[in-house]
């Protein structure tokens, strides 16, 4: 995970924004009200960006590497807390397999240097589980210790996202519940250390924040964030059959296995036989269930149960591998998912396809060419060689796919951070455009890739939602200049006499223009500077890309 780090640009959307406010906090000094462009932001907690502060003054600096290493450290504890969860629960054997199949997945992988709010979630959410787990267990002071550091985790989990961190731990007492799992959990809900614990964690920063904004504005954060999202969601609008198969995507190559596996009755008959594996299914299929209700859904949700997948897989193992028919049946879907990325490599032209999409020059589709070629020839050797060891029955298949991680990573620095900063070109776009903007003019951006485009300037702006805040924007005195997606300014409502439109290159696959008011201009010499100007521009500007 850290070799992924270095070098590599914030992706959008949430890097660049979650980023933004990690910033802004660091820069303001105000670990209660966050913000980003300046103005207030409520849609996450501030567990994420305090982390990012105390990293950015460790850094010297706000930058791409210390604002993913909350991300980074949390998921590096949900795997160690999920190898502890094997042993207790499962046994040695599954103690050992759980964490590398955990970081095996696809989505952990991806999201475990990734600026997000999720896996701190997860792995809060995880360590609350364990400390009620124990605090059952456990008599007399120890189980009240427990319990309040359990609470604590629970209270890191909200801060972190929000009161959806007691849904999921609540989806996974009842799912171990249903199941008659060999868990404690299962004997009751916490008791008073516990959610003593989680007021503590929790009631500072609300007292704080009702202090400056009052009961009123967190009251209405509360109910617009959590109830109407759920309810009547705004994004991120999906079927109610959207999670079964991004699940089956985020466990990649797992997903392979669990698919040819589960028409086996082989495949059930340890699920059947054993409470704790029961139990953690019933915990996935009820986290499904419910985060499958909303309009609003993403692959991400799900990440809470993660742990509940790779601990299932690891006590299982040992009875799906003496399977013939299920594990052969699982090696020849491994091995056609193998093929088919040799087969979308070579149908994307050897990586050409992506290049043109993006408009790139010849040197960033090489670039690009190599990322795409070096995933392709590490998935299709790792998958095929996991197959090998399926098919034939070796114990040791279960660590195939940690193996294909391990070398995602290793070639990562190498071709892959550079074919993802070429796709995005965050930091070329923002060599391009800085010196174009006079430095007393009042810099804005439109809504589309502006936290990419504002993050790499490193200039405060203001966010245009339409194009008429874009008009009155320009409409004012003094020097101005707007940042946007090019079709989206090419507008004349938006242009007037003395505004000057310049192609400044691209971000991601979207074509960007800088509108610049120079109140010095004459009207003669900007006409010429209209929308039509902007492929002459582009011309001229090439070479900055």
């Amino acid at each position: 995970l850290a070799a992924t780090l270095p070098g590599r640009e914030l992706l959008p959307p949430d890097e660049p924004r979650f980023a933004m406010v990690g910033r802004e906090m660091y820069r303001s000094g105000d670990f209660v009200s966050l913000t980003r462009g300046g103005h207030f932001y409520a849609d996450k907690p501030p567990l994420l960006f305090w982390a990012q502060t105390v990293f950015f003054s460790l850094w010297g600096e706000p930058s791409e590497t210390p604002a993913r290493l909350p991300s980074l450290l949390a998921c590096l504890a949900l795997v160690a807390l999920v190898h502890r969860a094997g042993r207790r629960w499962l046994g040695d054997a599954a103690g050992t397999a759980a964490p590398l199949v955990l970081i095996s997945f696809w989505l952990i992988f991806w999201q475990g240097a990734w600026v997000s709010t999720d896996m701190s979630l997860s792995a809060a959410v995880f360590a609350a589980l364990l400390a009620w787990d124990v605090e059952t267990r456990s008599k007399g002071w120890s189980g009240r210790c427990f319990g309040f550091l359990g609470g604590l985790c629970l209270g890191l989990a909200c801060l972190a996202k929000g009161p959806v961190a007691i849904v999921h731990l609540a989806l996974a007492g009842l799912g171990l519940r249903l199941g008659k799992a060999d868990i404690p959990v299962r004997r009751g809900p916490p008791r008073f250390a516990f959610w003593l614990g989680f007021a503590v964690c929790v009631a500072p920063w609300v007292l704080l924040f009702v202090e400056r904004h009052g009961a009123k504005r967190l009251g209405r954060i509360f109910w617009h964030q959590n109830i109407e999202r759920f309810w009547e969601s705004w994004d991120n609008l999906e079927p109610f059959w959207y999670h079964p198969p991004y699940l089956l995507l985020g466990l990649m190559p797992w997903g392979l296995v669990l698919l040819g596996g589960c028409f086996f009755p082989s495949f059930w008959r340890p699920i059947r036989s054993s409470p704790t594996l029961r139990g953690l299914l019933a915990w996935i299929g009820l986290s499904v269930l419910f985060f499958s209700i909303p309009e609003g859904k993403r692959s991400v949700y799900l990440m809470p149960a993660y742990p509940a997948v790779a601990l299932l897989i690891a006590g299982a193992w040992p009875a799906w591998r003496r399977s013939p028919a299920m594990r052969r049946t699982a090696a020849l879907l491994l091995l056609g998912g193998a093929m088919a990325m040799a087969g979308v490599w070579i149908g994307m032209g050897f990586g050409v396809g992506p290049a043109a999409a993006l408009g790139a020059s010849d040197a960033t589709a090489s670039v690009l060419r190599r990322g795409v070629a070096a995933v392709a020839a590490v998935t299709v050797t790792t998958w095929t060689l996991t197959a090998v060891g399926l098919w034939a029955g070796r114990r040791a298949a279960i660590f195939g796919p940690s193996a294909w991680i391990a070398a995602l990573a290793a070639v990562f620095p190498f071709w892959l951070t550079p074919a993802l900063n070429a796709s995005q070109g965050g930091r070329t776009f923002a060599e391009t455009v800085r010196p174009l903007i006079p430095q007393d003019a009042a810099l804005a951006y439109t809504r589309e890739k502006w936290e990419i485009a504002a993050w790499n300037l490193d200039r405060p702006g203001l966010p245009l939602r339409k194009k008429k805040d874009v008009a009155d924007f320009l409409k004012k005195d003094g020097a101005r200049a707007v940042i946007g997606a090019r079709d989206w300014l090419e507008d004349d409502r938006i242009h007037r006499e003395n505004v000057e439109m310049i192609s400044v290159g691209r971000l991601g696959t979207r074509p960007m223009a800088l509108l610049l008011k120079r109140p010095d201009r004459t009207n003669a010499s900007v006409r010429t500077a209209r929308p039509g100007l902007a492929r002459q521009n582009e011309s001229r500007t090439s070479s900055g890309r």
